[in-house]
């Protein structure tokens, strides 16, 4: 195989890590027998290294191929101690009708949330068609004026209920279903997934602002 890169020679050369966060002994295999499998090669760019491999230390080559880190997410436990990542993203939504509702009041489909004590519930303009997965029921919180608050009962198609207690908010403000204090891993691990689902299943219908 070694000659018809002769014939065509290569710019680069590349692996991929599949289980850089999970198994070290098998990812430091791997990076010694790419490095052997390499060495006849005279290429000019040479990568391995996704989010989680950058804890791995790698002299040999000059490019890493980041996915997750780009997004202020740390693919690895290992590298909170090695990088210092800021998470850019932000989700918001409307809050579209606000009710003061009594103790003992069913919230959402299915009753699976009961109010524990007279509340202020909001109605936020977000659902799992929006990418608000409906394992987050009953588990996340989201953010009114920088405090956290939580759900309440099934997050529907396009909406989701949230109980404020003695709070009450205004008709028309957002607040944050992500930031950087409930990021996409956080979501990741109420609902026992990775955070790339969370982030590909952010609906169409959520718009985009790019912000400088």
């Amino acid at each position: 195989p070694y000659g018809l890169l002769k014939i065509f020679p290569p710019q680069g050369v590349m692996t991929h890590f599949p289980s850089a966060e999970v198994d070290r002994k098998f990812t430091l295999k791997q990076i010694e027998v790419f490095k052997r499998l390499i060495r006849p090669l005279r290429v000019k760019y040479i990568h391995l290294q996704n989010s989680a491999g950058l804890s791995y230390k790698v002299p040999f080559a000059n490019l890493v191929r980041v996915g997750l880190s780009l997004y202020g997410e740390y693919g690895s436990k290992d590298l909170k101690g090695v990088l210092k990542l800021k998470f850019p993203s932000r989700i918001g939504a409307r809050i579209l009708e606000v009710r003061r509702l009594p103790k003992g009041s069913c919230i959402s489909y299915g009753c699976r949330y009961r109010l524990k004590k007279p509340s202020y519930v909001g109605v936020v303009s977000f659902g799992y068609a929006d990418g608000f997965m409906r394992c987050l029921s009953n588990r996340a919180v989201v953010y009114y004026r920088g405090k956290p608050y939580p759900v309440a009962g099934n997050i529907t198609m396009d909406l989701t209920a949230v109980v404020f207690g003695n709070v009450k908010p205004r008709v028309g403000e957002y607040m944050e279903i992500v930031n950087s204090r409930r990021k996409f891993s956080d979501l990741a691990t109420l609902c026992g997934t990775i955070p790339y689902e969370i982030m590909t299943r952010i609906g169409e219908r959520v718009e985009r602002r790019l912000l400088k």
